[in-house]
């Protein structure tokens, strides 16, 4: 049986068009390289492997979070595997649903 990988939503395109369009990002390799005001992130979409995966992995320096992308008013919309990962994780993690949420977390991250 082939794996069928679930859709990726238009709108978790905001996380690698701010890497690129506000910060420079560089895709190499399957993921997104930018140095932000000396730091360095890494961006890897995850949202192809579905389950209680959210969408994005994020690597800002030595902090890793993970970052599940919603439309404007559906960020409490979350699947089951979603909310089991959100629940059982003790990773850091957030929604988001902008670009402007986007950056604001990666530069609260940066400048702690």
């Amino acid at each position: 049986m082939r794996i069928r990988y679930p859709k990726t939503d238009e709108n978790h395109k905001l996380v690698s068009r701010v890497m690129k369009d506000v910060y420079g990002a560089v895709y190499e390799f399957g993921a997104w390289y930018a140095d932000i005001q000396g730091v360095r992130v890494v961006a890897i979409d995850t949202s192809k492997h579905g389950g209680s995966m959210l969408d994005w992995l994020l690597i800002i320096d030595r902090e890793v979070f993970f970052i599940e992308i919603k439309m404007p008013g559906k960020e409490k919309t979350l699947t089951e595997g979603e909310k089991y990962f959100l629940r059982q994780s003790e990773a850091n993690k957030a929604i988001i649903s902008s670009e402007q949420g986007f950056i604001d977390l990666l530069q609260r991250v940066i400048s702690e």
